[in-house]
């Protein structure tokens, strides 16, 4: 990838717009334990014990822990006309999207703590896809410092707002415009539409 100075004003605001998988990080951290393991006083009922969560997010992590320097290296030696970063950013969108809303359909015939534990693996590996080459995204687009910190802090606003939009809008929703299943609001409202805006921001970003 050829390495610019003086990036412009578009470019950078479009780079901090690719951090909108912030939304799907709120969204897990915030909404996945609660959706199968709910207060009391939700109106949904624990899919399973706390124990067996704990377990599943376990194993989960240890298995981000094994695919991080995995997906590093493969980002970091890897030759496209698109640059080094740019397909496995394309390469896991759509599968991060998808992981993400999975995880809040979860199936009769399967023990929740097994699929729990697979599609939590599952979504961050391909959030590590996401999210790695992003980040290191900022040292090839310049080496002026100036850009450097712009783009750092572009990504900053716009992860900010992303995390206020993944840990509020959500249960606005549910509770003013689903009445009669919590359940389907919040798998509705755990918003497919939002995950449109990675894939729009990872396509423009650049440009």
């Amino acid at each position: 990838m050829k390495t610019k100075n003086k990036l412009s004003f578009l470019t950078q605001l479009f780079y901090g717009l690719g951090v909108s998988y912030a939304i799907i990080d709120q969204i897990f951290v915030q909404w996945v334990v609660y959706f199968y393991l709910p207060p009391a006083n939700s109106g949904l009922k624990p899919l399973t014990s706390p124990a067996y969560i704990a377990l599943a997010l376990i194993i989960s992590r240890f298995v981000d822990m094994i695919f991080d320097p995995l997906v590093g290296y493969a980002s970091d030696n890897f030759h496209s006309k698109w640059g080094r970063r740019i397909p496995f950013i394309a390469f896991g969108s759509i599968p991060l999207v998808l992981c993400t809303i999975a995880l809040f359909y979860p199936p009769n015939n399967i023990p929740i703590p097994l699929y729990l534990s697979v599609m939590s693996s599952l979504f961050f590996i391909f959030y590590t896809i996401v999210g790695a080459p992003y980040n290191a995204l900022i040292p090839e687009l310049s080496q002026s410092y100036e850009d450097r910190l712009n783009l750092s802090t572009w990504q900053s606003i716009f992860r900010l707002i992303y995390s206020a939009i993944a840990m509020i809008m959500p249960g606005f929703l549910i509770k003013y415009f689903d009445t009669n299943s919590v359940t389907q609001g919040i798998q509705k409202k755990i918003p497919p539409n939002w995950k449109v805006s990675i894939l729009v921001s990872k396509v423009f970003f650049l440009n």
